[in-house]
């Protein structure tokens, strides 16, 4: 007994034994996290935000499903004053703080709090919702702790980590674990901002924005998501990169308010194995290109189109998705170093690291007396459009889109989506004919086309692209706003759309003509120069679009809550994607690269038509409302245009109409039925409650569980 008992003695660490320092390898750290949370813990703070909404006085009509819509938004707004709570890490003495985006994007007040009790009021540099990253100032502190940055490309599969945070807003608290996994999408779409370093070290609510450290107390990532179905950890967690860290804070020290990324300007897609035998590789790498835009950095470095990109700054891409993470890591620098893979013989490449351009300038038309353009029709009108024209236009859309073809004599030529759920392509391409002049596409449930192809194909054949955007406002595309892309944008302010004045739209364009052309068409023919309405001249015929004073000033006032607006949605939109993202069988609409929804639908797709039709049908049980199943829609997909199929009209119609509209009743739109027969888009609304939202989804997942079982 006693022998044991001094065999436990010696066992133990003792200030004769062993100094306490910190671990300095992996067999030391076994002892002890302490030393180490001693010297870190003290740079990760926690972070207190408050943010007003508003609740508005309700009706007993506004739960009545037939009257829900006319009463959505209505009612005198009482503001509400809500707190939050997350995580930060300082990253310099100064002051400098990095945190998540969805923490701080709203807030009107934030407070820093360091583990020493001293507090500091913070404003935000920079943020950017795409990486969900924020950069802070905290005012009125020097001489900070902070935490050093290691390059996220030196981190390896296994390394112990330590996860700082403060979870439920209990206080700071560290747990352990190791990098499970690296360039992790974390259930995104695989956009480069959704590249992760993946743990099983514990992250709960209010971890967002803490600390992800290696055993030598360096950032390697910032806490940011787990994949769970009840909120909690289960071992699967996600940290921003500390490499993406580093791009977004040299973009904040440089004074932009806004994470700008490097533009590619080309569409491509991963080489899979029926590729790589084609190209007589070994084995599938690299991402083949299919489209270049004229001002591409990379076609101005050597590359072409059926080039291959295998590496950049030496580092394998085999997605779109992650050679725009490696480009947007690597614009902390000027230019990027790709490997082209051409005939077999493999060249680096310095390709220029520039933003997307905006050439001419783009902003918003203000029209003349307050007023606003009403869509398609004037948009189409104003660039020359008239009987005999072909527009090509999605199957899946409202019937606004033929309608204003329609109405100018000109023909809807139809075709196929994809998983996009809007304009394919390859069927665009295929539609083209010597009447060809407008692609229009149009930004369905909160998300765009691959808009990169489609400048591509309207480059090579002389076409202008039209965007309706009328579902999509304050989505965007490589940085810039939906709309505002192509060579006309559309938007519609009715009484079901994010931002709304009752009734009206917009046109914008950046070309002058168009623009005088639009303006002048909208109200009778006006050319509105001078003072004298009844002296101005009329250089052509018109008709009268003008919206009223009153609905204008009410979308003037709209507009400005536009951001509040769309991160009330994505707040939603995240929490039901979240809970069903673990569902097996469950996938989500594609959005392009380099795209960021509006977060006004969320839209996914089920195994087959008859499980789809077979869950839309059991949430209408069950009492779950504003999901849709676009497929038997009498408005939205083609199949119950019948009075565009059949042709039907009050007078006659055009000639041109008559003899060049395709008999759409034997066309074949088996590819679009693939993807729109097993879609249900999710409405995201405004004035739901957490609490609302959280049952809902929870609901769905339930009964999309069990059909899928069945």
């Amino acid at each position: 007994m006693k022998r044991l008992f001094f065999l436990l003695i010696c066992l133990l660490p003792t200030t004769a034994l062993a100094q306490t320092r910190v671990p300095e390898s992996q067999a030391e750290i076994s002892l002890s996290f302490a030393p180490l949370v001693r010297e870190t813990a003290p740079a990760v703070v926690n972070i207190y935000v408050r943010f007003v909404t508003e609740t508005r006085r309700r009706t007993p009509f506004m739960d009545d499903p037939f009257f829900e819509r006319f009463f959505e938004g209505f009612g005198q707004p009482t503001p509400r004053v809500q707190n939050s709570l997350g995580s930060g890490v300082i990253l310099s003495e100064d002051g400098i703080v990095v945190s998540n985006y969805h923490v701080v994007g709203q807030a009107t007040d934030i407070s820093v709090v360091l583990n020493d009790g001293r507090e500091y009021e913070a404003r935000v540099l920079l943020g950017d919702q795409a990486s969900d990253l924020a950069i802070l100032k905290i005012d009125g502190a020097d001489n900070l702790p902070f935490l050093p940055l290691r390059s996220s490309e030196t981190v390896e599969v296994g390394e112990l980590v330590l996860a700082i945070g403060n979870p439920f807003g209990v206080g700071q608290t560290v747990t352990s674990g190791i990098v499970s996994a690296l360039a992790r999408s974390g259930g995104s779409n695989g956009r480069g901002a959704g590249y992760f370093v993946q743990t099983d070290a514990p992250i709960n609510p209010g971890n967002s924005g803490g600390a992800l450290i290696d055993v030598a107390g360096r950032l390697i990532g910032v806490n940011t998501r787990i994949l769970s179905r009840s909120g909690g950890s289960n071992g699967i967690g996600f940290a921003i990169p500390s490499d993406l860290v580093a791009a977004v804070l040299r973009q904040a020290r440089n004074g932009s308010d806004r994470f700008v990324r490097p533009w590619a300007g080309a569409t491509g897609q991963a080489v899979d194995a029926d590729l790589a035998e084609m190209l007589g590789q070994n084995r599938p790498v690299g991402i083949i290109l299919a489209g270049l835009h004229p001002a591409s950095p990379l076609a101005a470095a050597g590359f072409d189109v059926g080039d291959v990109v295998t590496h950049v700054d030496g580092a394998p891409v085999n997605s779109p998705g992650e050679m725009l993470y490696r480009m947007s890591v690597a614009s902390v620098r000027d230019s990027a170093e790709m490997v082209r893979l051409r005939d077999g013989e493999a060249t680096p490449l310095t390709v220029s690291l520039i933003p997307p351009p905006d050439d001419p300038p783009r902003d918003a038309i203000t029209l003349p007396e307050g007023t606003s353009l009403p869509g398609l029709t004037v948009a189409l009108a104003s660039a020359g459009i008239g009987a005999g024209d072909e527009v090509i236009m999605p199957t899946f859309t409202f019937v606004a889109s033929f309608e204003s073809i329609l109405a100018l004599g000109a023909i809807p030529i139809l075709v196929d989506v994809d998983d996009t759920l809007t304009l394919r392509p390859d069927a665009v391409e295929k539609a083209i004919s010597p009447r060809t002049k407008v692609v229009m596409s149009v930004h369905m449930c909160g998300s765009m086309a691959d808009l990169n192809a489609l400048m591509v194909i309207c480059e090579k054949y002389d076409l202008l692209l039209l965007e309706d955007a009328c579902q999509a406002i304050g989505g965007s595309f490589n940085g810039k706003p939906l709309g505002s892309i192509g060579d006309l944008g559309c938007f519609s302010f009715d009484y079901v759309k994010t931002v709304t004045c009752g009734e009206g739209g917009a046109v914008v364009t950046n070309n002058r003509g168009f623009y005088d052309n639009a303006h002048q068409y909208a109200d009778h023919g006006h050319d509105h120069i001078g003072n004298d309405r009844g002296a101005e001249t009329h250089p052509f015929l018109g008709y009268n679009f003008r919206i009223s004073e009153l609905n204008a000033a009410v979308g003037c006032a709209q507009i400005q809550r536009l951001d509040e607006f769309i991160a009330i949605q994505k707040r939603h939109y995240t929490t039901i994607r979240e809970m069903l993202s673990p569902i097996k069988g469950v996938t989500f609409r594609r959005v392009p690269n380099g795209g960021e929804e509006n977060y006004s639908f969320l839209n996914f797709f089920l195994p087959s038509e008859a499980l789809t039709r077979k869950a839309h049908k059991a949430f209408g049980e069950a009492g779950i409302d504003g999901c849709f199943y676009w497929y038997d829609n009498n408005w939205h997909y083609y199949r119950k245009w019948e009075h565009l199929i059949q042709k039907k009209s009050l007078g006659k119609l055009p000639t041109e109409v008559l003899e060049c509209l395709p008999d759409y009743s034997r066309a074949d739109f088996s590819a679009s039925d693939h993807w729109i027969g097993k879609t249900i888009s999710c409405l995201i609304k405004l004035s739901w409650n957490p609490e609302e939202v959280h049952e809902k989804a929870q609901k769905m997942a339930k009964i999309i569980g069990k059909v899928l079982v069945s």
